[in-house]
């Protein structure tokens, strides 16, 4: 199972539906970032005709999510993860945590500088670690190896104006194009 896979049958709850003890926590953003880096991948080799797209093993079966979901983008599913608060509090935990450049690489239009997968560990901690192997059925060495490689393209997905979205803006980001 793949990180996003994971993920997204982690998530669960509906359209709209909070799942408890998941929303405005550093885990919600980092599956936020996840998810609308999948989304726009799907949508980049997925040309669209206003209808849901079917299921697929792309993007890490995001067609599945996406047929689940109805068509209408993640704007629900986003909102009960906690929109662009949640975003917001994943990267500046990275900035709080001794990794503002890398975090603000990712947010700003230039190159996304990488970061080590132990690095990362040490950001997230154990609390949100654990919830994330929990959602993802990885083991800790290959979640770690995943977020690392991940999400600095997810972070920047989700931050194509070079900032942190408003609400509003990250649903436009996920509504299909």
């Amino acid at each position: 199972m793949g990180l996003l896979d994971g993920l997204v049958s982690g998530v669960g709850g509906g359209v709209g539906g909070r799942r408890p003890g998941l929303g405005d926590t550093i885990a919600a953003g980092a599956i936020l970032a996840l998810l609308v880096k999948g989304l726009r991948s799907y949508q980049a080799t997925h040309p669209t005709s206003g209808a849901a797209p079917g299921p697929s093993n792309a993007a890490g079966g995001l067609g599945g999510l996406l047929s689940g979901i109805g068509g209408g983008g993640l704007g629900g599913l986003l909102g009960g993860l906690g929109g662009a608060g949640a975003l917001g509090a994943l990267v500046n935990r990275f900035q709080q945590r001794g990794h503002a450049e890398q975090a603000e690489s990712w947010v700003g239009r230039g190159d996304n500088q990488s970061i080590a997968p132990q690095d990362v560990g040490r950001v997230l901690g154990e609390d949100t670690l654990k919830e994330l192997q929990d959602r993802t059925g990885l083991n800790r060495e290959e979640l770690l190896q995943q977020l690392a490689q991940e999400l600095p393209e997810a972070v920047n997905a989700a931050t194509p104006e070079g900032r942190l979205p408003t609400d509003e803006e990250l649903h436009q980001i996920a509504r299909p194009s």
